[in-house]
């Protein structure tokens, strides 16, 4: 997981490493299962997931956290969070999707705990609501002026027809993609 203070992870950086731009959103958007499950289902068995969030004024991300596709995208238990790639994951339908730092954490409609915790990610799912946090940053629930992220790697012709994609370059690379250790 990155946050801003650590490595400036830019959107053309992992379009270069020959990740997808998958999903494309400011956080008012209102996210919900069936996107989530759309993504999943272009993902292959070793597909990389990168979710990040970051102003939509600047190409440089505030945070991000990346693992497994298909392990990010299994829905939890609420207050379960399962750790892939260093990063505790929920994906609860009616509640929330997101990340943090910790095992611990406080979701209901989104992870409310530690708020002044700069590796947590929290968007609302499938209640009607937009995002919630990047970070410290919180109470975003109709903001127009930061925006969800999801990246995939490899990406695919399978990938580009099920996802609504705003990038499909790609490279290829004999080294992991930022993020992930294989």
């Amino acid at each position: 997981m990155y946050s801003l203070e650590q490595n400036k992870i830019t959107i053309s950086s992992l379009l270069k490493q020959g990740y997808g731009q998958v999903y494309t959103y400011t956080y008012d958007h209102p996210t919900i299962l069936e996107e989530m499950i759309s993504i999943q289902s272009g993902c292959l068995s070793y597909s990389i997931l990168c979710v990040g969030a970051g102003s939509v004024s600047s190409e440089v991300l505030l945070l991000i956290s990346c693992g497994s596709c298909q392990s990010i995208l299994t829905q939890t238990d609420l207050n379960t969070p399962r750790l892939i790639n260093g990063a505790y994951w929920y994906f609860t339908d009616k509640n929330s999707f997101g990340f943090a730092d910790s095992s611990i954490i406080s979701q209901s409609s989104c992870d409310t705990y530690g708020p002044y915790d700069n590796l947590r990610l929290c968007w609302h799912l499938s209640n009607g609501a937009g995002g919630y946090r990047i970070g410290q940053i919180s109470g975003l629930t109709s903001d127009t002026t930061y925006r969800k992220l999801m990246f995939v790697y490899p990406i695919t012709n399978t990938t580009t027809k099920r996802l609504t994609t705003t990038s499909t370059t790609t490279t290829s690379t004999t080294t992991a993609p930022i993020g992930f250790t294989y």
